[in-house]
């Protein structure tokens, strides 16, 4: 009676059936018409889920965190799996940028590493999002993990006590190498984060006479780094003397001293009797 064409497909995508009526002179359709009807039908593309495991976490800066993202489909298909962050002044991609999987209906669990790049309390999205090479039969599918923050880590700061002899100059005390963030120092008074803008300064401290001292620092910080509070202490060694003393004259038990200095060569020493 009827004859239906067009009717078989591969690929997802959307086309017309055509039924045609075999012999249109003894027979018509119920809304009294002859010719052909289309009808619409569609193959739905396949839509691979990816999930990320766990969905957000922390990170230190210039520390590396991880997370899994697993890429599922119900029919096997080839891609690329890339992780994009939203904004890379925060939070880089150190592993899983771009990989290339195979997507299966048991799922393919990919490692996603990534790098605290400054501090922030704001969260950052890294973008999970795997491409088929398939593209007419299957859709793109995407998931975010969320970094909630990248934290400040503590202050690398060293501060080393100097080696010092009495010399009768001022010499610095101490030498400060790999601080972040301005450093203030004090020999008076222990160094606060509410003190050190008026009991601090930041020249190195130095010292003259022999003697310990301790040196009070702190340093500052910045973006990424915290404050961090600290003291030495610091000892100028006494000189020692050298040199020759020479002594002329002799002398007899009883008598009176007649002996003396003929030769000094000592700095910064006196001869007394």
């Amino acid at each position: 009676i009827m004859e239906v064409t067009n009717n078989t497909m591969t690929n997802a995508g959307t086309q017309d059936v055509i039924v045609s009526l075999k012999d249109k002179d003894n027979y018509e359709w119920v809304d009294g018409t002859t010719e052909d009807k289309k009808v619409e039908w569609t193959i739905n593309k396949i839509k691979p889920i990816v999930t990320v495991n766990p969905t957000s976490g922390s990170v230190n800066f210039n520390a590396i965190e991880s997370f899994t993202a697993t890429t599922n489909s119900t029919v096997s298909v080839e891609g690329t799996l890339t992780a994009t962050s939203e904004n890379t002044t925060y939070v880089t991609i150190s592993e899983g940028a771009s990989t290339s999987i195979t997507a299966t209906n048991e799922g393919v669990a990919t490692t996603i590493k990534y790098k605290g790049a400054r501090y922030t309390t704001t969260a950052r999205a890294i973008t999970v999002t795997f491409t088929p090479t398939d593209t007419t039969n299957f859709e793109t599918a995407t998931a975010t993990y969320s970094v909630t923050n990248v934290n400040k880590i503590a202050n690398t700061i060293k501060v080393k006590a100097n080696t010092l002899t009495y010399t009768g100059e001022a010499q610095t005390l101490v030498t400060t190498s790999n601080a972040r963030g301005t450093v203030y120092y004090s020999t008076e008074t222990e160094l606060t984060e509410s003190n050190y803008l008026d009991l601090g300064s930041t020249t190195i401290p130095t010292g003259t006479n022999a003697g310990t001292y301790t040196v009070y620092y702190y340093a500052i910080g910045n973006i990424n780094y915290t404050p961090k509070a600290g003291s030495i202490d610091v000892t100028i060694a006494k000189a020692q003397l050298t040199g020759t003393v020479t002594i002329s004259g002799t002398n007899t038990y009883g008598s009176t001293l007649s002996s003396e200095v003929t030769d000094l060569n000592v700095e910064n020493a006196e001869i007394t009797y």
